[in-house]
Formats: structure tokens, sequence, C-alpha cells
């Protein structure tokens, strides 16, 4: 390729050489051989004056075309007489501009690449075919890190995103869906699809994942507990009613019976008394919940004030409490009023559904069980021998108004927010609250709660 160009060009250059031998041939100045001979030199002079300035120019033409994928190439040395000093500076500089340049533009991708990565959105970028052409790392785990250079579907099988990446990349417009991803713990996302600005030459689509599962939970656990708390407090007034009804109409001249509807009426008033009280320290604990206490609290106080109250209450009557907390325990940093709440409603659990003998167990141990709380902790235990109660249930039963069995719970006077208030009570003192049970061999409560050491 050089030796043709470099042929060509001392053959054009060499024309007026040939021209002149034929102007001497026709005034009979020379001979037609002398002329060949005259224009063969020249042509010659020329390959060799230009072969070195040629072969520099080549350098220089490949140089600058290997900067975009070489930035930092070299620049080639001019020998060549018809250079200079000033273009071979000329060079230099150029070439240290565009390392320069080269260099700030890796830097800015290379941070460009850092804050991507910190977003703690997952964020997809794919290309005008679908495919992913850039992903951050929280999107590795929605579509794993093979999903380089893949099309989309490859690795988010979703049909609604698919099908909002492909009207996007059609009309150029930005759409907005809300989809749910993973098995077995479903996400839920509000996905952002932004079209590319239209003054871009290569299209460009950008998929943000706003995580709305806790948003969504919060909804669904709002209307839940309004339909719950709706259904516990109507059964109740319900009752009530009729019982007035009755009293009024056909008990209104009857002793034995209005005593019987006064009873079943003071009976359904209380309930509804206890589940506004819970209500209320329930919405109470989940306003306070993110202050944590900061006071010393003397458990063993404490868990002699709850066994009193249960032993001397109807609850309590026929149940024989084995009591083993040591009277060294150290204290735990916590709301006395709260942590008394906590274990009134696990021993009233072990006396209404665990049967006639309740073991109450405390020890310190050295760290909290949960792999993010530091520090020594007390453990207390609440365990019964009763029925126990199916693994199956064990995941809500803190749940607000969730029961195992909701006939038998409302007939021995439970509200089904007991062990909610006692989750919330353990979470806002930075505890830790474990159910452990084995149907035909009891359950188990453990509370542990950080020392005040």
């Amino acid at each position: 390729m050089f030796l043709r160009r470099l042929l060509r060009t001392a053959f054009v250059l060499s024309v007026p050489f040939g021209l002149g031998g034929l102007a001497l041939v026709f005034l009979g100045w020379a001979g037609l051989t002398q002329a060949l001979a005259v224009w063969a030199l020249g042509t010659a002079g020329l390959v060799l004056l230009l072969y070195r300035p040629i072969k520099d120019l080549d350098g220089v033409v490949s140089y600058f075309s290997s900067l975009e994928e070489v930035p930092d190439a070299p620049p080639p040395e001019l020998t060549g007489p018809m250079w200079g000093e000033s273009f071979a500076q000329i060079l230099n500089g150029t070439s240290r501009l565009v390392r320069r340049y080269s260099a700030a533009g890796r830097q800015i991708q290379a941070e460009l690449d850092l804050l991507i990565d910190k977003i703690p959105m997952p964020l997809l970028q794919v290309d005008s075919q679908r495919r992913v052409v850039r992903h951050n790392r929280a999107a590795a785990g929605l579509a794993g890190d093979s999903a380089l250079g893949r099309d989309l579907v490859l690795s988010i099988r979703h049909p609604e995103l698919i099908a909002a990446v492909d009207q996007v990349l059609v009309s150029h417009e930005s759409a907005h869906i809300e989809l749910s991803l993973g098995s077995p713990n479903e996400q839920t996302f509000l996905c952002h699809v932004v079209a590319s600005d239209p003054k871009v030459e290569h299209d460009a689509i950008l998929i943000v994942f706003s995580d709305i599962t806790e948003v969504v939970r919060g909804e669904r656990m709002r209307v839940d507990f309004v339909a719950n708390a709706s259904h516990e407090i109507r059964s109740p007034l319900a009752t009530l009613a009729g019982c007035i009804e009755t009293l009024q109409g056909p008990a209104k001249d009857d002793p034995e019976g209005q005593d019987k509807f006064l009873h079943l009426a003071s009976v359904e008033a209380k309930r509804m008394t206890t589940l506004v009280s819970d209500l209320l320290s329930l919405s109470q604990i989940e306003v306070n919940q993110h202050i944590a206490p900061a006071d010393p609290v003397d458990m063993v106080s404490v868990l002699r004030r709850v066994v009193s109250g249960l032993t001397v209450g109807q609850e309590g009557q026929g149940v024989e409490i084995d009591f083993d907390v040591p009277d060294d325990l150290p204290t735990v940093i916590g709301d006395d009023s709260e942590l008394q709440q906590v274990f009134q409603n696990l021993l009233a659990n072990a006396a209404r559904y665990g049967g006639p003998k309740i073991q109450v167990f405390a020890e310190k141990i050295e760290g909290m069980p949960a792999p993010g709380l530091k520090g020594a902790a007390v453990r207390f235990q609440v365990r019964d021998w009763g029925p126990g109660i199916d693994p199956i249930h064990l995941p809500r039963l803190t749940e607000r108004f969730y029961r195992v069995d909701t006939v038998r719970s409302r007939e021995l006077g439970g509200t089904g927010l007991g062990l909610a208030i006692t989750k919330h009570v353990v979470n806002r003192h930075r505890g830790v609250l474990e159910i452990s049970s084995e149907v035909g061999q009891g359950s188990t409560f453990s509370v542990y709660l950080p020392t005040a050491e």
C-alpha cells in the first residue's frame, strides 16, 4: 500500500519532466531515448526524495487513527527534513493533550461508575435492540451478573416491563409501571422507563426500580387493620345492642333474664374496653418506637409484680408458676411499665392456652442473637406445656388480630393484639422476640434485652 502510494505520487510529480523531454524531442534538441532517460531519472529522484516524508505522514495518520483505542500511544518520530521542530512540537503537544483528556475521561467514567454503583436503587440501561449495556450493583440482584450484552427478557422475565420498554423505544416517551418481582420473597417496584433524548443519535433506555414493598405492605396492613378493628368492635357492639333490645322488650319484666343479659352486656363491654385499651397502647408504642428508652429497670421486681398479679387474678387460678429468676439479674435498659405489659401479655397467654404449668426463667448471656445487635443481654423465657402451636402459624403470631384459634381466643377474652404489642415494645427496647413451639410439647416465648451495664 505504502509503495504503491509512493510510486503514484512520484509519477504524478514527474509529469513535468516527461513534458519537458517531449518538448526537447519536438525541438530537435534531444532524442526520444534521452528524453525518456531524463523522465526516469526525475521519477527515481522524486521517489528517493518523497520516501521519508510519506513514510512519516503514514505514521502520523496511523497515530491519530489509533488514539481512540490507545490514547496513551507515543507519537511517531519525524526524521524527515521537511517537518522541522515546530511540527514535532505540535505533534507532541497534541499527544499530551489527548492523553490528558483521555485520563480525565477515564477518571470521570470511573467516578460515574462508582456513583451509579452506590445508588441504592437498581438501574439498568438498554440499547435500541433491548440489550443491557449497563447496570449498577443493586440491579445485579434483579437481572444477574451475566445480564450485560444480553436481551433484557433473558434477565427479567416480566411481560409488563418488556412491553413498556418496547413501547418507549417506539414512542420515545417515558413510562411508569408498578410490578412485582422475586419469589418467594416478593418485592414491589415502581418502575420508571426513561426515554432517551431525541437529539441523541443512539437510543438508550434507562430503567429505574424504586422499591415500594414496604409502602404497599404498610397500605395492606392499614386496610387489614381497619377491617379487623371494625370487625372486633362490631361484634361486642352488636351483642350490647341485642342485650339492650332484649332488656327493653321480652326481658323487661323478667328478673332472671335481666340478670343474664346484664351479665352478658357487662362481659362484652369489658371486652370492648380491653380492645380499645390495647389499640391505644399499640398506637402509643408505634409513635415512640424510634425512640429507645434509656432508664435502668430492675427486671426481677417487674417479673415478681407480674407473677403476683397473675396469681391473684381469675386467669391465674389453678396455674402453677415455676419462678426461676436469680436475684442478682443485671438491670436492663427500658421502660418499666412497657416491660411489665410485655410479660403480662406473655404470662396471660400461657395461662389461657398453655395449661396448668408455666415456667418463668431468666439468665444473663454474652450477646444478642441478632447479628446487628451487640453487647451483653438478659434472656427471659416464658414456657408452657400446653397443646403447642403448629409451626405454620409461628411467623404470623405477632400480626395484629392474628389468632391460631379465633373462637377460643374470643371466648377467653383475647383481643388478638397482645403479641403485636409485645413485639413492638421489644423492638423499641432494641431487643429480640423469639417464639418456638411444637405440637403436643408446649411453647416457649423468649425475650432478649440489652443490659444497662
